[in-house]
């Protein structure tokens, strides 16, 4: 029995084939228990050492930090790592935005964010990658519009950056704003703006019968005021 155990064993060894299947076989299983370990780690990582800020479209700050980001990566925003937006990037999305004058022209500017995909920025001495998707279409509010959200992912534990990142993108977003007059209208539950936004003209400018201005700016404030 002794012998024919060595006799297989010796021809197992001397066998090409075979060992070379069993290198690969080792291979394989260093191959997929490395897999496994970087899976745990990248688990890990994200769990504990990331923060994370994910923002839908129906949210009020979607455009605000779309806009943020464009405003901020005049330099560092790469889309998959090499390209800029607001530069030489070919992959953009373009906001359109209208405005009348007091003369009753329109006027049009063309403003770029980031599109969708995957984006890499810096801010604050940290690296912060964009993830921007969009959904197929579904029902938001009374509006059918496609589904989306952008996620920003940075390394640290202090939530503190994302708030003060939002509250920057509130205040950029209301100086854009400044010196122009917005109107909205109720659609089912949601407000949409209503016509372009004009810019603000005096009180004394408006022709109005006697009484009627006063009594629209004392309805204006008792609203903003409960």
């Amino acid at each position: 029995m002794e012998i024919v155990q060595d006799l297989a064993a010796s021809a197992l060894k001397d066998n090409p084939y075979f060992s070379a299947g069993a290198g690969l076989f080792g291979v394989g299983i260093g191959m997929a228990a490395l897999r496994r370990i970087s899976q745990v780690i990248n688990l890990l990582v994200r769990r504990n050492l990331t923060l994370t800020l994910e923002v839908a479209s129906h949210d009020k700050a979607y455009p605000w930090v779309l806009h943020w980001i464009t405003l901020k990566s005049n330099g560092p925003l790469m889309k998959g790592g090499k390209n800029k937006i607001g530069g030489t990037s070919q992959h953009l999305s373009v906001e359109t935005s209208v405005v009348r004058t007091e003369g009753g022209r329109i006027k049009a500017a063309f403003g770029f964010v980031p599109s969708v995909g995957v984006h890499y920025m810096i801010h604050q001495m940290k690296l912060i990658r964009i993830e921007r998707v969009r959904a197929q279409q579904s029902l938001q509010g009374a509006t059918v519009a496609p589904f989306e959200s952008v996620t920003l992912t940075t390394f640290g534990r202090n939530a503190r950056f994302f708030i003060d990142l939002l509250e920057e993108a509130r205040e950029e977003a209301l100086a854009r704003e400044k010196g122009w007059t917005v109107v909205y209208k109720a659609v089912g539950s949601e407000w949409h703006q209503f016509g372009y936004p004009r810019p603000r003209r005096p009180l004394n400018s408006v022709i109005l019968r006697d009484g009627i201005a006063e009594t629209i700016v004392a309805d204006v404030k008792e609203f903003v005021g409960r």
